[in-house]
């Protein structure tokens, strides 16, 4: 951020009580032209996955049978009256969960372990459902519709529970038809057969394909966060489908090529390997038609053993720099792996 940066903004301090919270709160469906109720606190679908444990949940709630202060959470009024949630949407989750009979107590000390809302006294349910949880509301007082400074907000933002990562943020400013295609695109049988695993709960698959795409399309010559930012802002709201079936097209010559399903996996490795996998796919993606000799290039970069490929020293030499940075944690997000790794592959590759 430049420290010349300043917002013109305006918070003030509100008070909702448990109840207000369960019945305004409004959950958004996956849907890029969904429209919210005005007055209701929702979590867009741009809004991180719900993270909480059911333990976590239960003890927030025991927290406030028992009497005890939790911090307030923060709202975004945007310009349509519309209340989004910027801090808070684990807590106000679980207080609808709760209150709307979702959600049983569960792994507590004391006398509410294994309660549902039913099994509260009337008179705790009432007390329940009146206390007051303070709110702080933001809204922005400029003159354009620039959202930026909420990436500031999350990221300095420190109430519990589990922050935000620079994914969830990205998708909470900069929603639109460009991440809702990603997410799409992440769904997919091929993404899901080459990546392996079980699906991420925070974003990091979203983040990688946002990655390949930035890199195939955009000089690298800053920090990644920042690179990914600009990239997204530019193009939160102009389609890529035609770049993403080019991705999808050069995924499935990497399984032919390579002949493995894993292309990217150590051996016995969980997940794939992301920084290996967003230096090649993003030099493919680039050169899409153009790359001869494929199958021995993977090969090159790829493997650890690379005897019977009778490599010159020079060559060798690259291969083993590439999986330096890519599989032995060495920074492979800091701005010199990432051009590193990307002019080798770049080299290897076109070569």
């Amino acid at each position: 951020m430049s420290k010349n940066c300043k917002y013109k903004i305006t918070s003030y301090n509100a008070s909702f009580s448990l109840k207000e919270y369960a019945d305004r709160y409004q959950e958004k469906q996956s849907s890029e032209n969904d429209t919210m109720d005005i007055g209701k606190f929702f979590a867009p679908c741009f809004q991180r996955n719900f993270v909480w444990p059911k333990k976590t949940q239960s003890k927030l709630i025991e927290t406030f049978l028992i009497n005890l202060p939790v911090p307030p959470v923060v709202l975004y009024k945007n310009i349509k009256g519309q209340h989004e949630i910027i801090d808070g949407y684990q807590r106000i989750r679980s207080i609808h969960d709760f209150l709307c009979g979702k959600l049983k107590l569960v792994d507590l000390d004391s006398e509410y372990n294994g309660y549902t809302i039913n099994d509260l006294s009337e008179i705790e349910r009432a007390k329940l459902e009146t206390k007051m949880l303070n709110c702080i509301m933001v809204e922005d007082m400029s003159d354009d519709e620039n959202r930026a400074f909420l990436y500031e907000i999350f990221t300095r933002l420190n109430s519990g529970g589990m922050n935000l990562n620079n994914m969830e943020i990205r998708r909470a400013i900069g929603w639109g038809i460009f991440l809702y295609e990603i997410e799409n695109f992440k769904n997919s049988e091929l993404w899901n057969r080459v990546w392996g695993g079980k699906p991420t709960k925070r974003y990091e698959d979203e983040e990688l394909i946002l990655r390949i795409l930035a890199l195939s399309e955009e000089g690298f010559n800053k920090s990644m966060r920042e690179f990914l930012n600009d990239y997204l802002e530019k193009n939160k709201d102009v389609s890529k489908q035609g770049l993403l079936d080019d991705l999808s097209d050069v995924l499935q010559q990497v399984l032919e090529q390579y002949k493995s399903e894993k292309p990217f996996h150590r051996e016995n490795a969980k997940r794939a390997n992301f920084a290996a996998a967003d230096a090649i796919l993003s030099v493919l993606l680039r050169n899409k038609g153009n790359i001869f000799g494929l199958e021995n290039k993977l090969h090159m970069l790829l493997d650890f053993d690379r005897e019977n490929l009778h490599l010159d020293e020079e060559t060798d030499r690259m291969c083993r720099e590439f999986q330096e940075i890519c599989f032995k944690g060495q920074g492979s997000m800091t701005k010199k792996a990432v051009t590193s790794r990307m002019a080798i592959a770049e080299r290897i590759l076109l070569s």
